[in-house]
């Protein structure tokens, strides 16, 4: 939705919790590492290459996250990650049914217990999440961890402000100029 970068509403206006899936993120990561170690290290190299430390999850793989509270998904890719890259999805959940994470070009449908990190490549394959029951009290959080291609292009904070204002003034002026001339081309 956005061609700058910028902070997240929950590190602006709940740090607490973000730290908190910080500390979520590092135990993925290690997992990451401990299990796919080529994978990790390629993806590490592509992270350090690209993207400032300012956008990245801390000292992990990752660049951002999404949680996700009892929600059917229907299926896609995530393009928006930089290519080869894995995602980690984190499951918790308590009093719910369903929500089985599905990967039809792998004939895959996983219950998602609570507790469960599945580590895949999320922009190659289709995938989606079935309808979840959730009983009084219930909940099922999914908490994916991710890498942005396109935080790639984003320079420090200060200059993607700058960028953004630059960006608005520019849309405010067509939009004048639109209301002005009626949508007509001035020639």
């Amino acid at each position: 939705r956005h061609d700058y970068g910028r902070d997240s509403a929950l590190r602006r206006e709940s740090p607490a919790a973000c730290a908190e899936l910080s500390r979520w993120a590092s135990r993925c990561d290690k997992a990451y590492k401990d299990t796919f170690a080529r994978a990790y290290a390629t993806q590490r190299e592509w992270l350090e290459a690209n993207v400032l430390p300012c956008w990245r999850l801390g000292d992990t793989s990752w660049s951002s996250g999404i949680v996700n509270k009892n929600s059917c998904l229907h299926y896609h890719r995530d393009q928006g990650n930089a290519k080869g890259t894995i995602n980690a999805m984190l499951v918790m959940r308590s009093r719910s049914t369903g929500g089985a994470l599905v990967i039809p070009e792998l004939n895959l449908a996983h219950a998602c217990e609570g507790g469960t990190l599945f580590l895949f490549h999320a922009a190659r394959f289709w995938h989606g999440v079935t309808p979840i029951k959730v009983r009084p009290g219930g909940y099922r959080y999914s908490v994916v961890y991710y890498l942005l291609s396109g935080l790639a292009n984003c320079k420090s904070p200060e200059e993607e402000l700058v960028r953004a204002k630059r960006r608005r003034t520019e849309i405010e002026q067509r939009k004048r100029e639109y209301e002005t001339t009626g949508g007509r081309k001035e020639e």
